[in-house]
């Protein structure tokens, strides 16, 4: 909230929109994902309109951090709205993005769900931190 208000955004306004998010299409969103990885598309191009363009690397560290285990996961590619090409490959493109700074946290809890509904598909915990574990010296879940 901190960041939006700094940025004169309506906090209040903010968090209303973010009530109004379709959970069943977030997860949906994540399940199309996840069946794109097993079939071998394993790429995620995201690419939010200039606007919200700050929110491509936080859904890139998002899915990289909680699906990337096990040798299975999304690789997700940040496109940059100012530029039109990257490298010819198979991936699947997240392109739909509200433009308005006002929708930042229903996109937030958006790919929040997404993600873990793709992680679900996928048979890896979203939650579980490896690296964090071993650093730490703590056994591996159950």
């Amino acid at each position: 909230m901190v960041p939006a208000a700094l940025g004169n955004i309506d906090g209040r306004t903010l968090l209303e929109r973010t009530g109004h998010t379709d959970i069943a299409a977030a997860r949906q969103l994540g399940i199309s994902i996840a069946a794109k990885a097993k079939s071998g598309v394993d790429k995620l191009r995201v690419t939010p309109p200039p606007q919200l363009a700050a929110l491509a690397r936080w859904i890139e560290q998002l899915i990289a951090e909680s699906s990337g285990k096990d040798g299975r996961g999304v690789v997700p590619i940040v496109q940059d709205p100012r530029t039109t090409t990257l490298p010819d490959m198979q991936s699947l493109d997240a392109t739909a993005f509200s433009s308005d700074p006002l929708d930042l946290g229903g996109e937030f809890l958006r790919w929040e769900y997404a993600t873990q509904a793709l992680c679900e598909e996928l048979g890896v915990n979203p939650f579980d931190q490896p690296m964090s574990r071993k650093r730490n010296g703590w056994p591996a879940p159950n």
